[in-house]
Formats: C-alpha cells, sequence, structure tokens
C-alpha cells in the first residue's frame, strides 16, 4: 500500500507552475477568521484525520506567513519581480511542497488503510515513510499482521481506503474555501495534489505493477470478488477512463491559478473560488467525480450550494468548516459492482438552525449496495441511510468568552460505505474541541 512520488511529479508541479504563471489578476483579501479543530472517535475515521491534519495544515501555514513574506521589495520592475517569482517558486517547492505531501501521505496511510484495519481487522498496523519531495521519493507503506475477515470485500475497502482518505481531505477543503469564497494558496495546493494524486495514481498503474500499488491490488482482489458468468470483473482500463472524470472538477482548475497564478506570479496568498450564481443571494458549483469503493467503483455527481447568510451565527461543521455562508453539498453516487449498479445519495448543510442560536451541521446519506463483508460483489443489494449532527457548544464556563468550544457528531448509520464514516452498523460519535482565530 504505497504513494510514490517520483522526480516526474516533481517535473509535473514546475510545469505547473510555469503553465499558469501568466494567468489574470485576483484581489488580495487578509484571510477570514477560523477555527483550529481536534476531533476523535472509535477507529479515527478518514473524517477526522482530515479535521486533525487540516488544523495542523493550517497553523503550519499561518505561522509561516507570519514569519516569512509574501513579496521581496515593490516588485514594481521586472527585476525585482522576476526575483520575486523565483523566491516564492523556491519557497513552495522546497519548503511548502514538502510538508503538505507529508501530511498528505499521512492521512493516506494512517487515516485511510489504517483506519479500514483498525475497524476490520485485530492485529498490529506498521507505517514507513519515505523522505517527501524534492527530498526524496515521497512515499508510503502499510502493513498489518493479525486477523481480518477472509472475504474479497475486506480487501477491496483496504485497498481502496487510501485514495478515500485523499478525497475527503479534499471535499474538506473545498466546503470551507466555498463557504469563505476564498482560499489560501497551501490549501489550494493542497487540494489539487490530493484530486491530481488520485487520478494519476490510477491512470499510472498497470498489470505488472508490484504488490503494494493500491490500484493493481484493488484490480487483482476484484478478480476474487467478482466471478464468471454472475459477474464481469472491472478492469484497469475501466478505472483509468472513470479517473479522468476528475478533470470535470473546476476546483481542480481554481487550485492551479491559486497557488501557480495568485501566489507564485503576483505574491498573493488567497485567491478567489467564484460560484454560478442562480439567484435570491444563491450559488451553485457543480463538479464530477470518481472513485474506487468496497465493492467496485462509483461515478460521481456533485453540487454545491452556497447561501450568503443574513445575520445567523455560523456553524462550526463536521470537518472543521466555519465559514461566511451556508453550503449545502448534494453528491450522487452511480457505482458498478461488474453485476449490478449500486447507488448513493449524500446530502450535508453547514448551518442548519436547531433551536435559537444552536446550529449544527448536518448529513443524511441514503444507499443501496452490496453488503460489505459479502463474498461477492454480485451479492443482491441492499438498503441503508445514516445520519448525524455536529454542534459546537462554548466553553464559557471555563474559558470565561467564547473563543473555545467543545464540538460534538453524533448520529446513526445502517451498514454500508459512505466516504469518510464507518462501515459497520451503529451509533456515529465524534468528540473534540475547537479554538476559534481572528
Amino acid at each position: 500500500m504505497a504513494e510514490p512520488m517520483t522526480r516526474l511529479r516533481l517535473l509535473r508541479i514546475t510545469a505547473f507552475l510555469a503553465a499558469v504563471i501568466a494567468a489574470g489578476p485576483s484581489a488580495a483579501t487578509a484571510q477570514a477568521s477560523y477555527d483550529a479543530t481536534f476531533v476523535f472517535d472509535r477507529y479515527m475515521s478518514p473524517v477526522a484525520g482530515a479535521t486533525n491534519l487540516l488544523t495542523i495544515h493550517r497553523e503550519l501555514s499561518r505561522l509561516e506567513d507570519g514569519v516569512l513574506p509574501l513579496k521581496v521589495g515593490a516588485e514594481r520592475q521586472r527585476l525585482p519581480l522576476l526575483a520575486g517569482i523565483a523566491y516564492r517558486a523556491g519557497k513552495f517547492i522546497f519548503l511548502d511542497v514538502p510538508q503538505d505531501h507529508m501530511l498528505l501521505v499521512l492521512g493516506h496511510e494512517v487515516f485511510g488503510h489504517g483506519t479500514r484495519l483498525r475497524e476490520l481487522g485485530v492485529g498490529r498496523i506498521g507505517y514507513s515513510f519515505d523522505a517527501p519531495p524534492p527530498y526524496g521519493g515521497g512515499g508510503a507503506v502499510t502493513s498489518f499482521e493479525g486477523e481480518m475477515p477472509d472475504t474479497p470485500l475486506a480487501f477491496l475497502t483496504v485497498s481502496m481506503a487510501g485514495i478515500e482518505a485523499q478525497h475527503v481531505m479534499a471535499d474538506a477543503i473545498a466546503e470551507r474555501a466555498l463557504a469563505q469564497g476564498r482560499w489560501h494558496y497551501r490549501d489550494a495546493w493542497l487540494y489539487f495534489e490530493n484530486r491530481d494524486l488520485a487520478m494519476s495514481y490510477m491512470l499510472d498503474a498497470t498489470e505488472r505493477s508490484a504488490e503494494g500499488n493500491d490500484i493493481a491490488d484493488f484490480t487483482r482482489s476484484f478478480k476474487e470478488a467478482c466471478k464468471l458468468p454472475a459477474c464481469s470483473p472491472i478492469t484497469l482500463r475501466q478505472i483509468k477512463r472513470g479517473a479522468l472524470l476528475t478533470l470535470g472538477d473546476p476546483m481542480l482548475y481554481y487550485a492551479m491559478y491559486g497557488f501557480a497564478a495568485s501566489y507564485v506570479a503576483e505574491g498573493k496568498a488567497t485567491s478567489p473560488v467564484p460560484m454560478i450564481p442562480i439567484g435570491k443571494g444563491m450559488h451553485l458549483l457543480p463538479s464530477l467525480g470518481f472513485q474506487l469503493t468496497p465493492f467496485g467503483t462509483e461515478r460521481l455527481l456533485r453540487g454545491a450550494f452556497r447561501t450568503d447568510k443574513t445575520g445567523a451565527i455560523g456553524a462550526i461543521g463536521a470537518r472543521g468548516a466555519m465559514g461566511a455562508a451556508r453550503i449545502t453539498t448534494v453528491t450522487l453516487r452511480v457505482g458498478d459492482t461488474g453485476a449490478s449498479t449500486p447507488w448513493g445519495l449524500d446530502v450535508g448543510a453547514s448551518d442548519v438552525r436547531l433551536y435559537r442560536a444552536l446550529h449544527a451541521r448536518v448529513s443524511v446519506s441514503v444507499w443501496r449496495q452490496p453488503p460489505i463483508l459479502s463474498g461477492q460483489t454480485s451479492a443482491p443489494l441492499k438498503t441503508g441511510a445514516g445520519a448525524s449532527a455536529t454542534i459546537a457548544l462554548p466553553l464559557r464556563r471555563f474559558t470565561r468568552s467564547d473563543w473555545l468550544h467543545a464540538t460534538v457528531t453524533a448520529g446513526y448509520k445502517s451498514e454500508g460505505f459512505v466516504p469518510g464514516d464507518q462501515l459497520g452498523r451503529g451509533v456515529i460519535l465524534r468528540i473534540g474541541l475547537t479554538a476559534l482565530h481572528h
């Protein structure tokens, strides 16, 4: 279970910087207020892991912005401007990229593969990490010694979990950026790397890829989980074709502009995240996606809706997002098991009023899919559902102010796959603390 980072990828980073360098200008504004949230749940799920890693990521970014300047002088002349671009490009490649890649790989291994092994298996989990680029290959490996269910779908679940964690982290970044209408260049880069690495991992896999390559391992296990004539195994070619749907995500292009043009070329820390106005203070951003699942693959049709607030108190979301607007996300998942067409519908609202000033982030999912630990992906589909709510409770009694909150997520779900959440049936419970920055 490895996530290699070759020199070719570093060259691609540099190529993107050069390719987007001439993009149009954007207005620079200070970052909005934000929160630092740490949460914990039973298995340290991808959602909990993404929340904690993004808090570390933003604190590192905040520290770096306070110590290192964005520009080298005024940069009004050609030579100072070129010097400034070289300074920011060097800082980005040699300081920012290694930090962010390490956080991505931690999410992939510890809160992706590791989470599913903690949930399904009983034994010892080990991790090994290479130095991040440009100082090393950037790869990592998760190992396991113990017992886990001896079903093909269990192995599919562990194989796809690393990329699952990457998508969960990218979704959390997108939700916050859409709520605030802008994002920091480090958020833009981390979003881009999560989506791009997931796509390129699928595109680069071959039948000859060694054991430990998540995509090749997934297709090998799928042949055991989907046998003719009842089922037609999903091939690498089908996965590669599906991975290209990632290019239908507008946030991918906003991200390239944010870290390459707005930051490196112009020296601005933040860049806009535009949406399509649809009237009455609402905006829309549709996108496409693709992901592996414990029972096959899914094509995604996502819609993010932003509703501008008029005095409502913002809620702190399940993934730590606190924004200036209400974000409602609707994701339709249409799957392929090789024998049937499972589906899922996920809806999340970042700011739902429960009672007076008490607001919550609410998530609801319904699905129809094969049982997670069935022997074959061709098993009959079953209907499931789940719902959870996240609230932030001020700890005024202890702090005498509103800067510290207890964050609680509570809910329930039936057995089934919802990206980022537990697989089994039962109570959803996450608890943590949120510190508000201004």
